[in-house]
């Protein structure tokens, strides 16, 4: 009779941590983050517009996410405002950069969520 006592204990011990074990991962879930830039190809002085998808690992859209954007060394901070969905976005003016290549690194933060930090680069050509 002990033996089975113990086996019942011992198992309602691995249910109960595997139940925290989830609970543990739920609030430091993966988020994916998607960029796309708008126009693609963009010259010198045109209008930008990073627009950003942010989905948990199943695909559900994220909101109320913290998404900014930075472009290269210009040390300046985009507040990507929500559009409902998932979806992020800001609309930049690019008359301060001069044609070249920019890395944009995105940042989302999310409470209970891994923060991210993915880059894409931006080409902008001279402008005839």
């Amino acid at each position: 009779m002990k033996s089975q006592t113990f086996g019942i204990i011992l198992l309602a011990i691995c249910i109960v941590s595997g139940v925290g074990y989830l609970a543990a991962n739920a609030l430091t879930s993966t988020l994916h983050v998607y960029i796309q830039l708008l126009p693609e190809n963009i010259g010198s002085g045109d209008t930008l517009t990073i627009s950003v998808n942010v989905t948990d690992i199943v695909s559900t859209p994220i909101i109320d996410a913290e998404v900014t954007a930075t472009i290269g060394d210009l040390e300046i901070i985009y507040i990507l405002s929500q559009h409902g969905n998932g979806r992020y976005q800001a609309t930049i003016d690019t008359p301060i950069m001069t044609p070249g290549t920019y890395d944009i690194t995105v940042t989302v933060q999310k409470e209970g969520y891994h923060l991210v930090r993915t880059s894409t680069q931006l080409v902008i050509s001279v402008v005839d």
